[in-house]
């Protein structure tokens, strides 16, 4: 410890000093014992030896000193202890917030402020904790009520569902709706899933797992016009509707799009000339290589543009007079629908 350092630093320089053998005090006395002798030959050496008495004088005050302060360190040893410990600690703190007594003092400051606020947010929080109370309740509340609506609703989109796959060739597919408690969410705390049977004597089974291409091309865009009877008008989008299907069930999810967009906004990327006939609007969509990059180009058709591109759908790149008439009857029979 400090005050173990300052003791024996006091007691050294003492014992050098004045109290040990041969000490400095002791030495000096020698020598001006035999500085009176030579002085009392050569009188010149008599400032020398007053200069040595004066130095003699205050070593020996200098001890007296020493031991005065070894005596109170003595006397407290606890207190230069405690002096000690608090000197440590500042050192840290200032290592810590400082470099300066001034910034650990101000970060002090902050620290109060945030200790005080403590109080008012903790009042705050046992509010905010009612409040969170009230809305859980209420929350459960909607979340049971949307339950309910959704299992009564359930049985009606069953219905509308299979009359609907059954007007897109899939006549004999049973379609359940799965209902489950789950992990609350804002769609609240329902988890759903869609199962179906796409032939007479399966058990139903989850649609993702279970249903092909064109199943799930035709499911979705059964799902999609029933839904779409609930809303205002909406901009329906359908990519891949087409995948898995052809010939007569072409024509009649062309037919359905049709209709759906009588009253809504339909685009539809495709790939069959069934689909495209029904179109009002026409696009044509490639890439292309501009440097090093692809780029995708849409050009907006007109007319004979569009016969152009459904005869190449039908007969592939070449365009024939035939695949052309035939282009023009598939659009014509589409604008009588």
């Amino acid at each position: 410890s400090h005050a173990r350092k300052l003791m024996d630093f006091v007691n050294l320089s003492n014992e050098l000093l004045y109290e040990g053998e041969g000490s400095t005090v002791e030495r000096i006395q020698t020598i001006l014992r035999q500085g009176s002798e030579m002085a009392a030959i050569d009188p010149s050496l008599s400032e020398v030896i007053r200069s040595l008495e004066t130095t003699s004088i205050q070593l020996e005050e200098v001890a007296i000193s020493l031991r005065d302060y070894l005596r109170r360190i003595e006397v407290n040893p606890m207190r230069l202890e405690e002096i000690e410990n608090r000197l440590e600690e500042i050192d840290r703190l200032k290592r810590k917030y400082g470099p300066t007594l001034e910034d650990v003092l101000l970060f002090r400051g902050k620290v109060e402020k945030t200790l005080n606020s403590f109080a008012s947010d903790e009042e705050n929080l046992s509010h905010l904790e009612g409040i969170l109370g009230s809305l859980q309740e209420e929350m459960i509340a909607l979340a049971k009520k949307l339950s309910w609506e959704r299992k009564k609703f359930a049985s009606e989109l069953k219905k509308s569902v299979e009359k609907e796959l059954g007007a897109l060739g899939m006549k004999k597919t049973t379609f359940e709706i799965q209902m489950e408690d789950g992990d609350f969410s804002p769609k609240g705390i329902d988890r759903v899933e869609f199962l179906i049977s796409p032939n007479v004597g399966e058990e139903v089974k989850p649609l993702a797992k279970i249903a092909s291409g064109g199943e799930l091309s035709r499911m979705m865009l059964a799902l999609k016009k029933i839904l779409a009877r609930v809303g205002g008008r909406q901009v329906l989008i359908f990519d891949e509707v087409d995948s898995g299907i052809g010939g007569a069930i072409a024509e009649v999810v062309g037919k359905t799009l049709k209709e759906l967009s009588k009253h809504h906004q339909v685009i539809c990327v495709t790939h069959l000339p069934q689909l495209a006939c029904f179109a009002d609007n026409h696009h044509s969509v490639r890439k292309e290589v501009k440097g090093k990059r692809t780029v995708t180009v849409v050009d907006r058709l007109e007319k004979d543009a569009i016969v152009d591109e459904i005869a190449r759908m039908l007969g592939g790149v070449k365009v024939t007079e035939k695949t052309q008439a035939h282009a023009k009857e598939m659009i014509e029979n589409a604008k009588k629908t």
